[in-house]
């Protein structure tokens, strides 16, 4: 029997999921022929173990599946402009959109080509692990095709190379591309003049609030402004606008996280009420409601064995996306908020005759040269397709044309074709053993992110990622440039140029998409200044209420940092809602050898894990189980946050602290479903027991028992027997005993 069909026979077997109950744990044959074992926790997120990256990669394509199949046929729709084939004409503008500044499918494929063997296979796999539950649809719908799909009366099309890479390249240039305002500013300038615009469209405003206090650079000083182009027809300036604008607000109605803001604190073990450091993530992507599918998911990949060397990774991604994008791995954890730093240019183009065909035809080296066509066909329900052409010039997409005025205008990313290079940065960052090689991972990323970083050894940095173009003398960051090849970019800036800062002295670092550091400048990024109309005050200084928080109640402890996420929501300048994935995490290391890692992390992903609705309009009950945690920051009692714990006993959180010398750690995860760990510690080799034991005092299993060594050893309570209620771990040695209460809840 071929392998997709004895998988799929195999599958047919076990109950994937029920209405309003969670998904369930499952073990699948992946497409390399390796065993993948998918376990949901309480709130049904996937711990996912095999022991290959290709298995793991399959398996979380198949939970994602489980989970958010139709908000992923939404976004690769988006990503690759199919949606008007189930909207109608209401989404040909969007497509139109997304196809003239993104790649076509030929693009793509030789893209794939150029990626590392690592990073194929993981979207390979991951694509597999989509369609093998794809399958599972269409050989039992009434089970496992998500509602929407019978309510719209058509079906899951198979996922494929093409649409992974589409979905990728999307949502990383939706979170990192930054700047085209060009023209923007142009009419500004026009209408306005230089005084006004030195003044509120300043290259450099040095009373921004930054994430990098003290720095031994200074800006430059102001060039004034610089520009010999020609004028730009406001009523095309308003119309590029417009069309961006418009675009923003359909992805935001069809459910695609837009870029909004992040905010982010790294606290060092100098501030820390523990002595050790502390990490809070919080990217915001849209707005988080009780009755919509969260716009992130939450995943743990394991290769191997929890403490072997293979890939054990967890934390956020978005669907579609492979691997982790914010979280952790043995020891480390990261998080990202949007770089704001203008990556993407505008070039004015002086059109010439029309070429064979009416093809435009623009003035480039002394010569007219015809633009690049771009012509596809779009599906449009209810209609008759559409043909829609589009024109590329030497810098990119051309994205508005004044044939009134002889001119148009493209833009020129400073990532063209190496999005994904972001996708390989992450693959070595879950790798890293080190600060060192999460820096080399960080200057990888090609797009603008602020990268937070915090770890076992203590260490805490920033770095302001991403490349950027460097201008000529003679350009102005802030309006277009020359499109005839006389005002080439002289290059990309390297990472040791930008902003960056490892364990300062200012003892943490916060950000919510302020700019980085005084010298460094804006380009046509209006958001980092103070002035108005325009100025979005929230970049320029809202990151303070997050500084005056952590200075007020320093030494910071766990439920403080996590504090961070009420001040976000109830503070009265810039109240924002928390964020669409919330994690902190705090680490150290214990062991007379260092050898232990001990950790606390909780998170949050609102309103919950599952999207999926069955056919009666029934949601999972991990569709918005996490809500009420959301919504403690709304409240005065404490933050909720879940547990946000490792598979196995690799990293385990200890109660007696990296000094003591003899204790019985906390059990993760406490409550139980089935497993918990405990860490014994001893101080001298000893004859030892671990038991459990009712509420009645009776000793009901032992998890371990004998001669111990001298110094730390995890011990895996084993939970499945034993009835739901409240249990007391016992360590007993010759002469002492330490007990841990323990809760069994499924």
């Amino acid at each position: 029997m071929p392998l997709r069909s004895a998988f799929l026979a195999a599958l047919l077997a076990v109950p994937l999921v029920a209405a309003g109950q969670t998904a369930t744990d499952v073990t699948l044959t992946a497409s390399d022929g390796n065993t993948v074992a998918i376990d949901r926790d309480d709130y049904g997120v996937p711990h996912i173990t095999a022991d290959t990256e290709a298995a793991v990669f399959f398996g979380q394509g198949f939970a994602t599946a489980q989970d958010r199949l139709f908000q992923l046929e939404t976004f690769w729709r988006t990503a690759t402009g199919r949606l008007a084939e189930l909207q109608g004409s209401a989404a040909l503008a969007q497509d139109q959109g997304i196809r003239t500044v993104y790649y076509t499918p030929a693009e793509r494929a030789a893209q794939f080509t150029q990626l590392t063997p690592r990073l194929q296979t993981m979207i390979s796999s991951y694509v597999d692990g989509i369609n093998a539950y794809i399958d599972s649809t269409s050989a039992n719908p009434s089970a496992y095709l998500p509602g929407e799909y019978a309510a719209g009366g058509f079906q899951p099309e198979p996922y494929s190379v093409d649409k992974a890479m589409a979905v990728m390249q999307f949502f990383i240039r939706r979170f990192g591309e930054i700047g085209g305002d060009e023209l923007a500013r142009l009419a500004e300038f026009q209408a306005q003049g230089v005084d006004w615009f030195e003044a509120n469209r300043p290259v450099n405003d040095p009373t921004a609030s930054v994430t990098i206090e003290a720095s031994s650079q200074v800006p430059s000083p102001p060039a004034g402004v610089t520009y010999d182009g020609p004028e730009v027809d406001p009523d095309v300036a308003a119309t590029a606008a417009a069309q961006r604008e418009a675009l923003t607000a359909s992805l935001v109605a069809n459910g695609v996280p837009h870029k909004f803001g992040s905010f982010a604190a790294v606290i060092s073990s100098a501030m820390s009420e523990t002595g050790h450091v502390m990490l809070l993530g919080a990217p915001q992507m849209g707005q988080p409601r009780v009755d919509a599918k969260a716009v992130t998911a939450e995943y743990e990949l394991l290769v191997g064995d929890s403490r072997g060397d293979g890939l054990h990774v967890a934390g956020m991604s978005v669907p579609g996306i492979p691997g982790v994008i914010i979280g952790r791995t043995r020891g480390r954890a990261w998080t990202f908020t949007t770089g704001a730093t203008d990556n993407t240019d505008t070039f004015t183009l002086t059109l010439g005759p029309p070429g064979p065909g009416g093809v435009p035809t623009y003035l480039y080296d002394g010569a007219f040269i015809p633009a690049e066509p771009n012509v596809q066909t779009i599906g449009v329900a209810g209609s008759d397709p559409v043909t829609y052409t589009s024109f590329r010039s030497v810098y990119g997409p051309v994205y508005a044309i004044d044939a009134d005025n002889g001119v148009a205008y493209s833009y020129r990313y400073a990532f063209e074709n190496r999005e994904l290079d972001m996708a390989e940065a992450l693959l070595d960052a879950w790798d890293a053993t080190s600060i060192d090689g999460f820096r080399a991972a960080a200057a990888r990323i090609p797009v603008s992110f602020n990268m937070f970083y915090a770890d076992k050894e203590q260490n805490i940095a920033y770095w302001h990622v991403g490349d950027y173009p460097i201008r000529p003398g003679d350009a102005d960051p802030r309006l277009p440039l020359r499109g005839d090849g006389t005002q080439e970019w002289l290059g990309l800036t390297h990472f040791a140029q930008q902003p960056q800062s490892e364990n300062p002295a200012q003892g943490y670092f916060a950000n919510w998409n302020n700019k980085p550091v005084a010298w460094w400048n804006q380009g046509d990024n209006v958001r980092w200044t103070g002035t108005s109309p325009g100025g979005y005050h929230r970049y320029y200084d809202g990151v303070e209420v997050l500084k005056d928080h952590l200075e007020s109640v320093a030494p910071v402890d766990f439920e403080e940092l996590q504090e961070l996420t009420r001040v976000v929501r109830t503070n009265a300048q810039y109240p924002e809602y928390p964020a669409t994935y919330q994690q902190v995490i705090e680490l150290w290391v214990y062991g007379s050898r260092g050898e232990g890692v001990g950790y606390r992390a909780e998170n949050v992903i609102p309103p919950g894990q599952s999207g999926f609705i069955d056919i009666t309009g029934t949601p999972s009950a991990n569709f918005a189980d996490q809500w009420p945690l959301y919504q403690s920051s709304a409240g005065e009692g404490p933050i909720e946050m879940k547990p946000f714990t490792f598979l196995g006993e690799a990293d385990v959180a200890t109660a007696a602290g990296p000094d003591a010398a003899f204790g019985l750690g906390l059990p993760f995860p406490n409550p139980a479903p089935s497993a918990s760990t405990v860490v014994v510690r001893l101080d001298a080799p000893a004859e030892v027991e671990v038991a459990v034991y009712d509420a009645l005092g009776r000793r009901v299993a032992v998890a371990a028992s004998g001669a111990f060594a001298a110094g730390d050893h995890p011990v895996r309570v084993d939970a499945s027997a034993l009835a739901p209620g409240v249990y007391v771990v016992r360590l007993a040695t010759d002469g002492a005993v330490r007990s841990q209460r323990l809760v069994v809840a499924r």
